[in-house]
């Protein structure tokens, strides 16, 4: 669906779906911990104001939404409003933050990265950084990271893939733009989906992408990515290649965490890829180290990620005698 052609369609039912989702929430084992998940009522104001869909990945709609928004420090101020509001220092900052990512990933590829490929769609017009005539954003250079771990240890072709945290989008927009996946099922809490759906459709202007809001919604066999709330999980019943989940699992309680995983092992998940803090921040988090991994896994990968302390770790299912 090309977005200039359909630019009010795609934007209202994106606002449409939000509120559909928003009448349909379930609190349940999957519900946001005390420190996952704040300022619901914010993010319901910024949704619903006139002109802030368009531009959400320079405002608070992607705090905490999988996002590491591009704002120099890692956290956004909705008072910038737009680029140009953002103080110089902040500015200095996040070209040597960007910098220093880059030359992290050039030494990761042994110096046959294409920098091109870190080149932001500017789709939700984040605040990128200018190098080389190139939009380069701090999450794009992540979600690129990311497939390329996952493409060196467990492939770049899958039957189907499930993503538990999500965000806008992102990750799924660069691993079906550039691997063979035939089918995409994502997951997050209801204020993120109408984000992901919005990016995703212009993202993939090709391919048909569903939202399930509820109970009575079944899961279109055509729709290349189908976007869920956990309370509606039960409705996937195939098989999934690969589960993934980058730094939200970390925000989570024990009994969200453990939800997920049991999902995992319900839909036969082949392999399991996971990257998260290995140290406790907040009273109520897990270490990656002690999730509760169905016994059916067995750890292939443990490994430091490129840019910090979390770790990331790869299971595959056991192959049963």
């Amino acid at each position: 669906m090309s977005f200039d052609t359909n630019k009010q369609e795609i934007i209202q039912k994106s606002l449409d779906a939000y509120q559909e989702l928003k009448r349909n929430h379930r609190e349940g084992d999957w519900s946001a911990s005390p420190v996952e998940e704040k300022n619901f009522d914010l993010r319901d104001f910024l949704l619903q104001k006139k002109g802030v869909l368009e531009k959400f990945r320079r405002t608070y709609l992607v705090a905490g939404r999988h996002s590491f928004p591009d704002s120099p420090r890692g956290g956004f101020y909705i008072e910038w409003g737009s680029p140009g509001d953002i103080p110089l220092q902040l500015k200095i900052h996040g070209k040597i933050k960007i910098f220093w990512m880059v030359i992290k990933l050039l030494f990761f590829k042994k110096f046959k990265l294409n920098l091109k490929k870190l080149e932001d769609s500017k789709i939700g017009k984040p605040v990128p950084q200018n190098f080389f005539g190139l939009s380069i954003t701090e999450s794009q250079i992540r979600h690129y990271y990311y497939r390329e771990e996952i493409n060196k240890h467990l492939g770049s072709k899958f039957d189907s893939v499930f993503e538990v945290g999500g965000g806008f989008g992102g990750l799924a927009g660069e691993l079906l733009s550039t691997m063979l996946i035939d089918k995409y099922f994502f997951v997050d809490l209801f204020d993120a989906l109408p984000l992901a759906y919005f990016y995703l459709t212009q993202k993939l202007p090709k391919d048909e992408i569903q939202i399930i809001a509820r109970k009575d919604h079944e899961i279109n066999p055509h729709a290349k990515v189908i976007i869920l709330p956990p309370n509606l999980l039960y409705k996937v019943t195939k098989k999934i290649s690969l589960f993934i989940n980058t730094m939200s699992f970390q925000h989570m309680n024990l009994e969200s965490i453990d939800f997920y995983l049991k999902e995992a092992s319900r839909l036969d998940s082949e392999n399991l890829f996971l990257n998260n803090r290995d140290w406790i921040r907040d009273p109520s988090d897990i270490k990656i180290s002690n999730y509760p991994i169905p016994k059916k896994y067995k750890k292939i990968i443990d490994k430091q990620w490129l840019y910090g302390k979390h770790r990331i770790n790869i299971f595959k299912a056991k192959i049963e005698a």
